[in-house]
């Protein structure tokens, strides 16, 4: 039975990849999006914030950007903690392959321009990512 269910967990986990591929780069081809980069902490957050204070917004955009950018990246923390929980023993070695993973998606839409490269998009993605880890902490099949 724990056989079966590890096997159900990759090919999720091998579906959830190609759903961030696909969400991430793919869908994004002919948005002519401008190459970007934000380095500047906590700027786009505060933007949408005071967008959908102002009501100068659309708020399903807004809501999308902020709450897509966390969900986006909660299965991953599950994933990282019951698949590969043999290799990644600690807390630290997890937060620094999700950091890799994460900058390098955000270097890798920069050079493709299917999105700006934003500080924002990595903390964000992070917060989920580690959210559900340490929700999942104790999970080892």
């Amino acid at each position: 039975m724990i056989l079966l269910i590890k096997k159900f967990l990759k090919v999720l986990f091998v579906l959830y990849v190609l759903s961030l591929i696909y969400i991430l780069f793919l869908c994004r081809i002919n948005q002519n999006t401008i190459k970007d980069v934000n380095l500047e902490l906590f700027s786009t957050i505060n933007r949408y914030i005071r967008a959908l204070k102002n009501n100068y917004m659309n708020k399903y955009l807004i809501l999308m950007n902020l709450f897509g950018n966390f969900a986006l990246f909660i299965p991953l923390g599950f994933f990282i903690r019951s698949l590969f929980y043999k290799k990644i023993k600690n807390f630290f070695e997890f937060f620094l392959i999700t950091f890799i993973i994460i900058i390098s998606i955000e270097i890798l839409q920069f050079i493709f321009s299917v999105g700006t490269a934003d500080i924002d998009d990595v903390i964000l993605n992070l917060l989920g990512a580690t959210i559900s880890y340490i929700i999942f902490r104790n999970i080892k099949i």
